[in-house]
């Protein structure tokens, strides 16, 4: 009842601050994780406060734009929602693709898209991934990321840079696993384990932000210095249009060498 309360609460409040507002906050399953984290160290006032908080710093994460259009299925919150999370999860995608060639190869050739692999974890903004002292270290690192309007881009780094961790320090386990419910529990769970150090934790996002975020100066960290929404949009559309020419290409050379061979 404590969590039903909170969020009760946090309905209320979206509402109101959602008001003369070009955007809508919504709900998330990721906010119940947040919630329970939050509550085994404060009241549930504060609990609803630092929620509160956590929304209007990370709009990217809790809040959805409003559509010109005035057609329910464009404006309902569950369909938004669902929307709001997919150009973060698009630039995972890309960066694995990038850093991680084999792993993103063999992941895509288990049937499981890469999103499914850290949608959750980035919803409840990794609240289940860690213990408390390594997860509010990382939330003090985020919010203060983005307390201001220029730095929000950097609060989206440290979001980034957490599923490229987790591919790191597991990627020999995960090229020899081929079990998709493994890879995930592997991705959470043995990594959570392995963090126990909140100081060394942060220090190795920071060189996974400065080597990929700060230093390289690829299209995708342009795009997302620009941080615009339309071009994360065209950078999905052209990331996927690249990955069906390539599968074709890959197709039509697997039905050569089976006609060589035949």
């Amino acid at each position: 009842m404590t969590i039903y309360s909170i969020l009760r609460a946090f309905s209320i409040w979206a509402i109101m601050y959602s008001q003369n507002r070009n955007m809508t906050v919504v709900y998330s399953r990721g906010m119940i994780s947040i919630c329970q984290r939050l509550l085994t160290f404060m009241s549930k006032e504060d609990a609803f406060w630092v929620l509160v908080g956590m929304a209007k710093s990370l709009k990217r994460l809790f809040c959805v734009e409003n559509k010109p259009e005035d057609n329910y299925v464009h404006n309902c919150p569950l369909i938004s929602r669902k929307m709001s999370l997919k150009n973060e999860l698009t630039i995972i995608n890309c960066l694995i693709k990038v850093h991680y060639p084999e792993t993103f190869q063999h992941l895509k050739s288990l049937g499981m898209p890469l999103e499914w692999y850290f949608e959750w974890p980035l919803q409840s903004m990794y609240a289940e991934c860690f213990s408390s002292d390594v997860v509010l270290r990382l939330w003090d690192m985020i919010i203060l990321s983005a307390s201001n309007a220029e730095n929000q881009k950097r609060a989206l780094w440290w979001l980034l840079a957490i599923p490229l961790y987790m591919i790191k320090i597991n990627n020999f386990l995960i090229l020899r696993t081929h079990d998709p419910q493994t890879i995930k529990e592997l991705l959470v769970k043995a990594t959570g384990a392995m963090v126990y150090a909140p100081s060394d934790f942060i220090q190795d996002l920071l060189q996974i932000i400065k080597s990929v975020f700060v230093e390289s100066e690829s299209v995708l960290t342009r795009i997302l210095k620009n941080d615009d929404a339309n071009q994360l949009e065209k950078m999905r559309y052209d990331v996927e249009s690249a990955f069906l020419r390539d599968n074709h290409a890959s197709q039509e050379v697997s039905k050569k060498l089976a006609r060589d061979i035949l």
